[in-house]
């Protein structure tokens, strides 16, 4: 049960990666085409870097998850060795 919650949250989480990756792209710019103001500019740079920041944020926690899965495995291993 618990293995199953855990791969339940990376699927999530996977899928929340994506999400934020497709509105990071180029062509969903959040502003009108051609628009070249120097504020503009920088508010777009600003949300690439915190799409970039949350995407790396939730590749660590998918990594975590899946060393947690790892872990649990490896005791419930041992722990059937030592019996």
């Amino acid at each position: 049960m618990f293995r199953k919650n855990v791969l339940l949250k990376i699927d999530e989480i996977n899928d929340n990666i994506k999400g934020i990756r497709s509105t990071a792209s180029n062509d969903s710019s959040m502003f009108s085409d051609h628009v070249l103001e120097d504020h503009n500019e920088g508010t777009e740079a600003h949300e690439v870097e915190k799409s970039f920041l949350l995407m790396s944020r939730e590749s660590d926690y998918v990594t975590n998850l899946q060393k947690v899965i790892m872990l649990t495995e490896i005791t419930y291993w041992q722990s059937m060795n030592a019996t």
